[in-house]
């Protein structure tokens, strides 16, 4: 290899899909698609937490990987995860009436936020402290439920919000502190292990 020239990059602004296997479709299309999904959100208490734990979690969620080895383990896997499972939650919600979009949409986006604080970045993630000591159901259970604290949600839908995240895994023995007990959180956890 010879360099030619070399100059110093602001690590904060360079896309890191340059540098590391990266989702299959664009960053700007999932972010897009993101928002659209955060505004099909009708109840207002609901979409405010689901805006307030994007925003303060927004530059990690966008390039980290879902996964250290093998589930969407790559640049922008997580926001690719979280996009592909809107889309199967959007068909499964019109196929099967009686499905609340607002918890399941709301559950897919936030389910594996956590991971944002389970993994160290995107260049050879690896896991954290936090990360092997908590887990990111504990971690997301935990944000979900200050978000909903901090805004004053009304306290029927801050338990359900946490048990969607919380039950996302579907069974004890893969993770989940509790089985879903509500349609939208069996929903999700399916679409889960699908995707």
């Amino acid at each position: 290899l010879k360099i030619v020239s070399i100059k110093e990059i602001d690590q904060e602004t360079i896309d890191s899909s340059l540098f590391v296997p990266a989702a299959p479709i664009s960053r700007k299309m999932m972010q897009d698609k993101l928002f659209a999904y955060i505004n099909l959100i009708q109840d207002s208490q609901i979409k405010a937490v689901v805006e307030k734990v994007v925003n303060d979690h927004y530059l990690d969620l966008v390039i980290f990987p879902a996964g250290v080895k093998v589930h969407h383990a790559y640049a922008s896997g997580l926001l690719h995860h979280t996009t592909s499972m809107l889309e199967l939650a959007k068909n499964i919600a019109i196929l099967y009436k009686g499905i609340n979009t607002d918890y399941l949409y709301s559950g897919v986006i936030l389910h594996d936020i956590g991971k944002t604080k389970e993994f160290s970045g995107v260049v050879t993630p690896k896991y954290t402290l936090e990360g092997k000591l908590v887990g990111h159901i504990s971690i997301i259970s935990s944000i979900v439920k200050k978000a909903c604290t901090d805004l004053n949600i009304d306290e029927t839908k801050a338990v359900i919000l946490q048990h969607m995240v919380l039950a996302h895994h579907g069974e004890r023995e893969k993770g989940s502190p509790i089985p879903p007990l509500t349609i939208e959180a069996e929903v999700l956890s399916f679409i889960d292990d699908f995707d």
